[in-house]
Formats: C-alpha cells, sequence, structure tokens
C-alpha cells in the first residue's frame, strides 16, 4: 500500500459538544487537536468528553490554547492552560502542546503590540512551556498573521513545529511560503471540527 503524502485530523473545541469518534476513526482521520482554554479565564466545557473520548477511540490528541496576548502575561496564560488541560505525555498517544495565535477577534489584528513584542510574548509562552512539559508547544497560526504581527520572525522555528492555518481545499503552498523548518501544512476551519490535513 502507498503512503500518504499527509495524516489527516480534526480540530475541535466546546462549540462541538460530544463528538462521534467512532465515525471519524472510520473515515480515516488520525489525530486530534482539542481546544482546553482561551487566555485566562475562558475554557472548553467538553474538554474532557472529548479528549478522553479521542484517546478512547485511539486517535493520537493533544490540547491547545486559543492566546489573547492583549489580555495577560504569556505565563499567566501557560498556567492557565495547564491547570485545565493542557499538558504533554512521552506515551507515544499525546500531540505537543499547541498555542493557536491568529487575528484578535475583537481588537487589532496584532492585540496592540509591536512585531517585537509580539515576538517576546510568544517567546515567553513557548518557554513556559517547555518549564511545565519538557518540550516546547507546537505553534499554529496563519502565514499572513505571522507576517503582519512578527514580521515574519525565525526565531521560534528551531525549536517550535509550525502549523500553517490555511483556508483552502488542499493542504500544501504556505509552508513554501515560509521560511522555517518543522513547518506543517494545515488545511483546516478551526472551530469548526472540519478535517485537517498535515503533509508529511
Amino acid at each position: 500500500m502507498q503512503a500518504r503524502p499527509y495524516v489527516s485530523g480534526v480540530d475541535v473545541s466546546g462549540a462541538q459538544g460530544s463528538v462521534d469518534w467512532a465515525a471519524l476513526v472510520r473515515r480515516g482521520d488520525d489525530f486530534a487537536y482539542v481546544e482546553a482554554t482561551q487566555g485566562t479565564t475562558q475554557q472548553n466545557p467538553h474538554f474532557r468528553q472529548q479528549y478522553n473520548g479521542a484517546s478512547d477511540a485511539r486517535l493520537i490528541r493533544g490540547s491547545y490554547h486559543v492566546a489573547l496576548p492583549d489580555t495577560s502575561t504569556a505565563a499567566a496564560q501557560v498556567r492557565f492552560f495547564f491547570n485545565h488541560g493542557g499538558h504533554w505525555s512521552g506515551d507515544g498517544q499525546t500531540l505537543p502542546p499547541m498555542v493557536r495565535l491568529t487575528r484578535n477577534p475583537d481588537g487589532p489584528n496584532c492585540y496592540g503590540r509591536s512585531n517585537s513584542a509580539m515576538v517576546q510574548w510568544i517567546s515567553n509562552f513557548s518557554d513556559s512551556v517547555r518549564q511545565k512539559a519538557g518540550r516546547y508547544p507546537v505553534i499554529a497560526t496563519a502565514a499572513q498573521w505571522r507576517k503582519e504581527c512578527t514580521g515574519n520572525s525565525t526565531g521560534f522555528t528551531e525549536k517550535n513545529p509550525l502549523f500553517i492555518i490555511r483556508h483552502n481545499t488542499t493542504p500544501g503552498g504556505a509552508a513554501g511560503r515560509v521560511a522555517a523548518p518543522h513547518v506543517l501544512a494545515v488545511q483546516r476551519q478551526w472551530h469548526a471540527g472540519q478535517r485537517q490535513q498535515v503533509q508529511r
């Protein structure tokens, strides 16, 4: 059997409620990322059911945090994340913690931060996760946001796997536009439970 050039999976949040994980396995999904937290106040009320359900279905799974860099320090958000679902285990079934950094839904795209200030905030978040989990987090972002809000900083590229959020019908393309190792081009619709295809 020829190897697929990608693996497929989903990301889910509280908006999806109870997830039919068996159906996702039947269609060929391999992994799931489950939203745990946003900022320092919002939790996914369905996190445990979703995360444990993915595990019971034998999907490789991980948790993610939606960053709100204008509301608190990175360290405070990491503490909140790890108090409410964020973690990592070297059990072969757990994906690294992930942080989502995208446009501010309630204000300036870059949360009122300069490129250098945003890069510092992300670095602080990454280092705080490393201290708690023993490894650096995956960073999920759109190529345009990365360009606009970090100036295409390469400050994370040696440490953090990078998911490029690409709202399109096929994965690919986006990875070639980002000069960084460990880049995964991702087809995804955040908070829609849509399938992701991650290029190997």
